[in-house]
């Protein structure tokens, strides 16, 4: 992995994260979000560029093995990686974003922290970060030391996807407060989660659409849909 100029330190095993990056999806590890990854995949154009890309869909007949193996029948394993499966969700989640402010084009204002509030809640940004905590646990490594040049690693958590472009209310403090060495923890998320919202809570209970699943006191508490991922990790 070609590495950014950040100092990585003794503790960073970046052989580590890329024995994790591409460690294979097996039988019974995200049980029905396999059937959920199979369609998404199926249904990838080249007009979806990142995961295209992700899913290196342009080398050889890698599509067309995808579409020989997985059309038409219900999947036991699939062929993808947790680094793919946890930068597919991280790219979903950034989009799932972007139409709040696609939404409202035209209209006055910035959307309402309720719709921001169902958004965060949406099973890939939550999937994204947990697999991306996963992540820097296992190699010991912050988010700086896991970027390279092409790709910032501490822009990629749901909290900072929001706030990062979009001078809004409700982000205030949610990445000012967070140092590096947080984000290993769940930062700028963590400070997103005790926002609360009106009608929906605090940002980490997404109870409201449906679910309450408890992951870990580190992480929030998200919809049970995301155990379909999360399964993956644990």
């Amino acid at each position: 992995m070609e590495q950014s100029q950040s100092n990585v330190t003794s503790f960073c095993n970046v052989t580590a994260y890329t024995e994790w990056y591409s460690s294979q999806l097996v039988e019974n590890d995200a049980h029905l979000s396999l059937e959920k990854l199979r369609n998404a995949l199926l249904g990838m154009t080249r007009s979806d560029v990142d995961g295209w890309r992700i899913m290196d869909f342009e080398s050889g007949t890698r599509r067309d093995d995808f579409l020989e193996l997985y059309s038409g029948r219900r999947p036991e394993t699939l062929a993808i990686s947790k680094g793919q499966v946890m930068e597919l969700a991280t790219v979903w989640c950034g989009e799932e974003l972007n139409s709040l402010w696609i939404e409202i084009a035209g209209g006055h204002g910035p959307p309402s922290n309720v719709s921001i509030h169902d958004a965060m809640c949406n099973e890939n940004c939550l999937a994204s970060d947990a697999l991306r905590i996963q992540s820097m646990e296992i190699s010991q490594c912050d988010c700086k030391e896991l970027s390279t040049n092409n790709s910032d690693f501490c822009s990629t958590n749901s909290a900072a996807l929001l706030c990062y472009k979009n001078s809004i209310e409700i982000c205030s403090g949610v990445i000012e407060d967070c140092e590096v060495k947080d984000f290993q923890f769940g930062c700028p998320r963590e400070k997103y989660n005790i926002i609360e919202v009106p009608s929906r809570g605090l940002g980490s209970e997404c109870a409201s659409l449906g679910c309450n699943l408890v992951l870990s006191p580190v992480l929030y508490t998200g919809c049970a849909a995301l155990a379909l991922y999360v399964l993956i990790i644990f």
